[in-house]
C-alpha cells in the first residue's frame, strides 16, 4: 500500500514541475506570466543608478 502512495506522490510532483515549468502551456495549464513592460518604460535614466557596498562586518566592529 505504501509504495502506491509513493508512485502517486512522485507522479504529482511530476506533474507540479511540468506545469512550474511551463511544459503544459500548449494545452493551455500553465502557471500565469506577469510582464509589466510599462514600468520599464516609465524609469528615469536607469543609467544613472550607482550601486553602493555595503560595509562588511569587520569594517563596522573595527570603529
Amino acid at each position: 500500500m505504501l509504495k502506491y502512495w509513493v508512485v502517486l506522490l512522485v507522479v504529482l510532483n511530476a506533474g507540479a514541475l511540468a506545469w512550474q515549468w511551463g511544459a503544459l502551456a500548449s494545452w493551455g495549464l500553465g502557471p500565469q506570466q506577469h510582464q509589466e513592460p510599462e514600468r520599464l518604460q516609465k524609469q528615469l535614466r536607469p543609467e544613472a543608478i550607482q550601486p553602493v557596498l555595503a560595509p562588511s562586518a569587520s569594517d563596522t566592529a573595527s570603529r
